[in-house]
């Protein structure tokens, strides 16, 4: 009897161990960030010739940028790629992610579900710990046709 109850312990034991490893690499969605993003866009480009590289650019102005959200990526329309902070105009700035369309992207399944003018923004909070948050309504801006 006293071996089977130390069996029911090192079992119950092991499976907190499982749980509390595989818990501590949760997902993190924020539902209402402290970034605000106002009107973003996304502009495709096409190349003049026919060796050139289609671009998608994304531009997510925002109207407060927050030290402790280190923005760093983007998933939008089955790609992942990083954003960097631009400064656009005199009345602020927001983050731009240049995609390259082509035969060696292969698409990205982003951790969450998305729309086609929704997509979802990757940062690191003050503890290096990773969280993502949608922005919707992306429009889409008139196309730019390269000579």
């Amino acid at each position: 009897m006293k071996n089977s109850n130390k069996i029911v312990f090192l079992v119950a034991l092991v499976l907190v161990f499982v749980q509390s490893c595989t818990g501590s690499k949760e997902i993190v969605l924020n539902e209402s960030p402290d970034v605000e993003v106002i009107a973003p866009t996304w502009t495709e480009i096409m190349p003049g010739q026919e060796d050139g590289q289609k671009t998608i650019v994304v531009f997510l102005p925002v109207a407060n940028e927050k030290e402790k959200y280190a923005v760093d990526s983007i998933y939008f329309l089955g790609y992942h790629q990083a954003l960097t902070y631009k400064t656009k105009t005199s009345a602020g700035g927001g983050y731009q992610a240049i995609i390259v369309v082509g035969k060696d992207n292969n698409s990205v399944e982003p951790p969450y579900e998305l729309t086609s003018n929704q997509a979802l923004v990757s940062y690191l909070d003050a503890k290096k710990v990773r969280h993502y948050f949608r922005v919707s309504d992306i429009k889409k801006a008139e196309s730019i046709f390269m000579p």
